[in-house]
């Protein structure tokens, strides 16, 4: 996780209006204007895994609005997100940090244990014992790892993608 600036653009103006609008007529928050600032915001990429591959884009609520009309389309509780992540977030690991304030990178160190040729094996450490260091931990042990089957083969092309960012770098 990177830290992203949220930046006043012409996109993100648009928007809130939108966000404003949609609340006012309890309408959806995935609208275009939404989509086109987050995708602009973030990069093209998912705030947790940082893949830059994603086929399918979803709007992840950073706190879950559990039908909280004000979490809904409060624009600084947006973000951009794939689909394995935004579904293996859900509503368990709260609160985690937020990336648009906090430089995760300062905070979890993120480690490959193993060489080539061995099982190798990412590892996210802190020593920082905050509740959401912690949580975010756990969230990036599951996105990186998995808890099903479905979502372990995720997690292993998710680490394929990493290893190779990580050799380019």
């Amino acid at each position: 996780m990177i830290k992203i600036e949220r930046k006043a653009t012409w996109k993100a103006k648009k928007a809130m209006e939108s966000l404003q609008h949609a609340k006012q007529t309890s309408s959806m928050y995935n609208t275009p204007e939404v989509n086109s600032a987050l995708r602009e915001m973030f990069h093209g990429k998912c705030y947790i895994c940082e893949n830059k591959q994603i086929t399918s884009y979803q709007i992840e609520h950073l706190i879950p609005h559990r039908k909280n009309k004000e979490l809904k389309y409060h624009w600084e509780n947006l973000f951009l997100s794939c689909a394995h992540c935004n579904n293996t977030k859900l509503g368990k690991y709260e609160p985690i940090l937020d990336c648009t304030k906090e430089d995760i990178e300062a905070i979890i160190a993120f480690r490959k244990k193993g060489y080539f040729g061995t099982e190798e094996e990412l590892v996210f450490e802190s020593r920082d014992s905050r509740e959401e260091v912690q949580n975010t931990i756990k969230l990036l042990q599951m996105v990186y790892y998995g808890s099903t089957p479905q979502k372990r083969m995720e997690a292993r092309v998710l680490r394929t993608i990493w290893n190779n960012r990580a050799i380019t770098k």
